[in-house]
């Protein structure tokens, strides 16, 4: 096959979909907290679809769970690194 066929083959409908998908989607950078961060995110998620908050309130509480994880794990970072710098 060759290049001028290639995307009249069955990929060119699988190439356009990740495409498509592409537009939509993200990824979260490597952090200290990544775990609890998640979990903040998909806990704020799923307090909005189990309708026990509104998308305002869950996700701002999401937003504080998520900070004080990150302040935490920062924090925790910094104080290993100052220990190994002193020893």
């Amino acid at each position: 096959m060759d290049a001028s066929t290639a995307l009249e083959s069955p990929w060119k409908e699988a190439v356009e979909a990740s495409y498509t998908a592409n537009d939509a989607s993200f990824s979260m950078p490597a952090m200290p907290a990544d775990a609890e961060f998640k979990q903040a995110w998909l806990d704020a998620v799923n307090r909005v679809l189990n309708g026990d908050a509104t998308a305002t309130d869950s996700l701002a509480a999401g937003q504080k769970e998520a900070q004080a994880a990150l302040d935490k794990a920062w924090a925790d970072l910094d104080n290993t690194n100052a220990a190994r710098d002193a020893g």
